[in-house]
């Protein structure tokens, strides 16, 4: 029965895995606070967030206002 299932959790993986794109974009984002706030998952991990106010796609030089959050 274990088999039957991990063949098909295997083949979800493949699936799922294979909708995405294998590739790295480098951004510089500009903020005007420094990163002072989180989220503290366990004891060893922490998550660090940060606003920011625009970025930079360092590939194409693109410049976007759109303001966000990194994670």
């Amino acid at each position: 029965m274990s088999v039957i299932l991990y063949d098909e959790f295997g083949k979800i993986g493949e699936e799922f895995t294979s909708k995405f794109v294998d590739e790295e974009t480098e951004f510089l984002f500009l903020t005007v606070e420094s990163s002072n706030g989180g989220l503290v998952l366990s004891k060893d991990i922490i998550c660090p967030s940060l606003e920011f106010v625009a970025a930079v796609n360092l590939a194409t030089g693109e410049f976007s206002k759109n303001k966000g959050r990194l994670k």
